[in-house]
């Protein structure tokens, strides 16, 4: 398949990752996987709201979220670690499927450190379930921990769901593997951490106006990124995950 963007060992490709990955000429080779795929909207079609009573759906279905889980991490069979963004719905989805695939589970909790979206008691955090292979790559260090308070930025590609690079870079940044891959690389933010890292990446999405902000961001000079700036508390923060 002919990449979107290939570049300074950095790859993107154009289309539905569930057609993608088993293309892809070593595979083998990805030691670690981070994204943010769109759970909050694929939890939405089985189990709330309007979509609910279109689909028969009710809480607690989350069949499309592990569907995707297992559709996804199919095609890997090298060793490697794992990053995997998921609200508190589709949590409950997700850690059984990476139980099954990783001798290693833990759940980080990104606190964004700011009201989110709904009433009552708004979110404002979103958890991120990391699995390790028995031969993944493994940590630089064991001081991190498993909250990451961190307020992002304002959003700058137009990505409804944009994730701090700060946030990928505390994530990635102290373990040691080499290539990691996005199969829903949105405007790119793994893939620019990757190369502020000095590392390879290769990316997945769906929607070419994305694969195109993704290729534009890493086409511009890396800068050194740090820690978002927080901002007055109570600011609303919209961010409902789908692609980094």
């Amino acid at each position: 398949m002919t990449p979107y963007y290939d570049h300074d060992g950095i790859t993107i490709y154009h289309g539905d990752c569930r057609e993608v990955l088993p293309t892809l000429p070593n595979l083998q080779r990805v030691d670690a996987v981070a994204t943010d795929p769109p759970y909050a909207s694929a939890a939405a079609t089985a189990t709330t709201g309007r979509a609910k009573a279109k689909s028969g759906g009710n809480w607690g279905d989350m069949s499309l979220v592990k569907l995707m889980v297992e559709a996804t991490l199919a095609p890997l069979t090298g060793a490697h670690a794992l990053w995997w963004f998921c609200d508190q719905h589709a949590h409950a989805a997700v850690v059984p499927v990476i139980f099954q695939r990783y001798q290693t589970v833990q759940t980080i909790v990104w606190d964004r450190d700011a009201l989110g979206m709904g009433s009552g008691y708004r979110r404002q955090t979103e958890f991120i379930v990391h699995g390790r292979c028995s031969n993944s790559p493994v940590f630089t260090s064991n001081s991190e921990r498993d909250l990451i308070r961190l307020r992002p930025p304002k959003r700058t590609t137009g990505h409804p769901a944009e994730k701090p690079v700060a946030l990928m870079m505390r994530l990635l940044g102290p373990c040691a593997w080499t290539t990691v891959l996005d199969p829903y690389s949105g405007s790119g933010t793994t893939l620019l951490a990757a190369k502020s890292l000095g590392r390879k990446a290769i990316g997945i999405d769906i929607e070419e106006r994305y694969c195109e902000i993704a290729a534009k961001r890493l086409s511009q000079e890396v800068i050194a990124f740090g820690a978002a700036t927080p901002s007055e508390d109570g600011e609303s923060v919209a961010d409902e995950g789908g692609g980094p």
